[in-house]
């Protein structure tokens, strides 16, 4: 998508450039539309026909994980030590989840907190969509697209926090010239989890008015969060860090955590499972050969990007379909 900026000039161009993502958003629309209907006949066919357990009774998760994501986060907050258990979170996440679920109670109690938390940062999206898109045929056309897609409900059935991150960091976009408040955004998501930071290549020509704002604010985050938690912060710096570890060596894959990814790193295994490998012995070569793939990659595209030959979203997108892993126990269960 351009620039939020479409739509303040009324001249031709602009007109045009409107009507032209309209197009593009009602084709995406239908697509995406289709697909999600498809998906639930075929499995209510499969229902129909008896085939009631996992993968044939829903295109979603577990029935039995639903929401666990939640109720995983919630937990946390309520013990002292929460890196002491399985999360991955950073310590900004906490204090947004104490106050909610001092609030609300544990989610595991009730299913209401979840079904509020969603329908706050469902309500918090159409506002960011209806501040990008200033055509209200446009912003709806978006905001539905973003309902349909296999991502949003996959985060709502497991109950993720996923959500919020997406929120914040389009924040980060829709006030992209006020930059105190576009790195407050980015920050936020990057103090929950670190993925966002990715986009500090965006931002980062303006350095000063940007990338310095997002170092400082994340630190506040991180220590905010840090002070809602009991005991010394180093320990839980070191118990994050440990979870880290953990994910990598057991989900994460044998090298460097790249295992089970959704990008091509897939069909390389799946050429060495055909040509007679066996065991584990697939992951650590094609771990070992998709590591050397996009070092490679990665040297190409950067020296690109500071001639200027490509453009920081475009360096964005190669590396997000490069680098974006699968934890190993969704692969499991497809």
């Amino acid at each position: 998508f351009p620039s939020h900026d479409i739509g303040q000039n009324k001249g031709i161009v602009m007109i045009s450039e409107n009507v032209s993502i309209q197009n593009k958003l009602k084709y995406l629309l239908m697509v995406v539309g289709f697909g999600l209907a498809l998906s639930i006949a075929v499995h209510f066919g499969f229902r129909f026909n008896h085939y009631n357990t996992y993968p044939y009774s829903t295109f979603l998760g577990l029935e039995s994980l639903r929401f666990s994501d939640f109720t995983d986060v919630c937990h946390r907050v309520t013990v002292s030590r929460p890196y002491d258990f399985w999360t991955l979170y950073f310590p900004a996440t906490f204090p947004i989840f104490w106050f909610y679920c001092s609030v609300w109670g544990q989610s595991s109690n009730t299913n209401f907190p979840v079904y509020f938390f969603f329908i706050v940062n469902t309500g918090f999206m159409w506002i960011l969509v209806r501040r990008f898109f200033l055509n209200k045929a446009t912003a709806w056309m978006a905001f539905l697209l973003f309902l349909v897609s296999y991502p949003f409900l996959y985060v709502i059935d497991r109950g993720n926090i996923e959500i919020l991150i997406v929120n914040l960091v389009f924040a980060a976009f829709v006030w992209e010239k006020k930059n105190f408040l576009s790195a407050f955004f980015l920050a936020f998501s990057a103090g929950v989890k670190a993925v966002p930071g990715i986009f500090l290549i965006y931002f980062g020509k303006n350095f000063k008015g940007s990338v310095l704002p997002f170092c400082f604010l994340i630190i506040v985050f991180t220590l905010f969060g840090l002070s809602v938690l009991d005991g010394d912060p180093m320990i839980h710096l070191r118990g994050l860090l440990k979870q880290h570890s953990i994910f990598n060596s057991e989900w994460g894959g044998t090298l460097l955590g790249f295992c089970r990814s959704t990008s091509f790193y897939g069909g390389m295994v799946i050429l060495f499972k055909v040509v007679g490998f066996s065991g584990q012995s697939p992951w650590v070569v094609a771990n070992f050969i998709y590591f050397l793939v996009i070092i490679f990659i990665l040297r190409i595209l950067l020296r690109l990007y500071f001639f200027g030959k490509i453009s920081s979203p475009e360096l964005i997108l190669v590396l997000a379909i490069c680098y974006v892993a699968l934890p190993g126990v969704y692969r499991d269960w497809e």
